[in-house]
């Protein structure tokens, strides 16, 4: 096993952040058999009570319930936050953390780093992580070393703003002619937009007789004689202008004899 008296001096905050970095080997994992503490071998959970919970709390391998006296639960204050930390009931090593406690939806989210599986059937190959623990543990130590060395020798850390790359903008691709596709465009010459709009600014024409205007009724200023002509029949000549002249002249004549 991977573990050694390294891992024991770690915090739960440094073994929450290895986790980070190790993967969590047994989020997917489905296998019968038991979890047991990493560091006591103390039986903790059984894989009968492991589900998948919806995304994204599905990261950590999530159990409803624990193995009698398997776990204990410490109520913690982290980041500032009040907490139900899951120990294992040997050692007390720190496994994860309890939500929704006393409810259905119940549920212990645990690290993979700090559990070990025993699997019912011994044929079957364990999944790994996906960088090793001790590896990850030594790049700890180093930067551990790294940052004493600079504070004790006290020269100062300049930070530097990071700027970002200068992008330069991209001029648009030159197009050809021969690459543009040439659309042919209407053509109007200006009698003939004339004519339309002449056409669309035209009045309507008065309607023809026998049909009825629907515009407004307008008052007629002509004189109109009292009697109704009737019309002239066809054999019915009009007095020709020669007649008409002679009575006007015959008329003052006998007026005069007469007189």
């Amino acid at each position: 096993a991977y573990w050694n008296e390294k891992f024991d001096k770690l915090s739960n905050f440094e073994l929450e952040r290895m986790s980070f970095y190790v993967g969590e080997k047994y989020a997917d994992f489905d296998e019968e058999g038991t979890y047991k503490c990493v560091r006591c071998a103390r039986s903790v959970y059984s894989s009968t009570s492991k589900f998948s919970p919806a995304a994204p709390l599905d990261d950590f391998p999530t159990f409803k319930k624990s193995i009698a006296d398997g776990i204990k639960i410490q109520k913690i204050y982290s980041f500032g936050m009040k907490q139900s930390e899951i120990q294992c009931g040997g050692c007390s090593l720190h496994l994860g953390f309890s939500f929704d406690e006393n409810t259905e939806s119940e549920r212990h989210c645990l690290l993979s780093l700090c559990l070990d599986f025993e699997a019912k059937d011994n044929s079957i190959d364990l999944p790994n992580f996906t960088s090793e623990p001790k590896a990850i543990l030594d790049h700890f130590e180093q930067q551990e070393q790294t940052a004493i060395k600079l504070i004790a020798s006290g020269e100062g850390i300049e930070l530097s703003e990071r700027k970002p790359p200068t992008v330069e903008p991209e001029e648009p691709p030159t197009l050809n002619r021969q690459d543009t596709p040439q659309v042919p465009l209407e053509t109007k010459s200006p009698k003939t937009a004339q004519a339309k709009n002449t056409h669309k600014q035209a009045p309507k024409k008065a309607s023809s007789a026998g049909t009825q205007s629907r515009g407004i009724p307008t008052t007629s200023t002509g004189n109109f004689s009292p009697e109704t002509r009737k019309p002239r029949s066809e054999g019915s000549a009009s007095p020709s202008p020669d007649a008409a002249s002679v009575r006007l002249i015959v008329a003052p004549i006998v007026l005069t004899i007469v007189g």
